[in-house]
C-alpha cells in the first residue's frame, strides 16, 4: 500500500527529489543527502526501497526530505504519532539537534504535553478551539 509523500524508489532517491527539482548539482546533492541521512539514522538504508521502511523510519525519511532543503521554518504535525518509543526518542533527538544548530525555526503540533515541554521553547495551547498562552 502506498504511503503518502513516499515515492516507490530508494531512500536516497526520495531525499534527492527536492534538490533535483531545484537544480542542485549532483556532487553537492549526493553529499547533502548522505549527510542528512546520517543525521536521521538512515545512512545504512540509502539503497533500500523506501516503501519497505518501518513506520518510524518513514517518519525519519520525511524529516530528511524536509531538512535537506535547509528550510527557514519547519512545520511538524505530530512527528512521533503512531511509532514505537525508540523511534520517538530518535525523532525527538533530531528535533533537539536542529534547535541547537539554529538552522530552522521548528513549529510542532503535538497532543503530548510532556513532549511539548521536552522540545519546546515557547508553547501555545489550544482548548475548545481557543488559543491559550503557554
Amino acid at each position: 500500500m502506498p504511503r503518502p509523500g513516499i515515492f516507490n524508489t530508494t531512500v536516497f532517491n526520495n531525499v534527492t527529489y527536492g534538490l533535483k527539482i531545484r537544480g542542485v548539482k549532483s556532487g553537492e546533492l549526493e553529499a547533502r543527502v548522505r549527510e542528512i541521512l546520517a543525521s536521521v539514522g538512515l545512512a545504512l538504508k540509502v539503497g533500500q526501497r523506501a516503501l519497505d521502511l518501518s513506520s518510524g523510519e518513514t517518519k525519519r525519511l520525511g524529516l530528511a526530505r524536509a531538512m535537506v532543503l535547509a528550510p527557514e521554518i519547519l512545520f511538524l504535525d505530530e512527528p512521533t504519532a503512531n511509532i514505537d518509543p525508540r523511534n520517538t526518542e530518535i525523532i525527538e533527538d533530531i528535533i533537539l539537534r536542529m534547535k541547537a544548530g539554529g538552522g530552522a525555526t521548528v513549529l510542532m503540533i503535538t497532543h503530548d504535553p510532556a513532549q511539548a515541554d521536552r522540545l519546546g521553547d515557547e508553547l501555545l495551547y489550544l482548548k475548545d478551539g481557543r488559543l491559550l498562552a503557554g
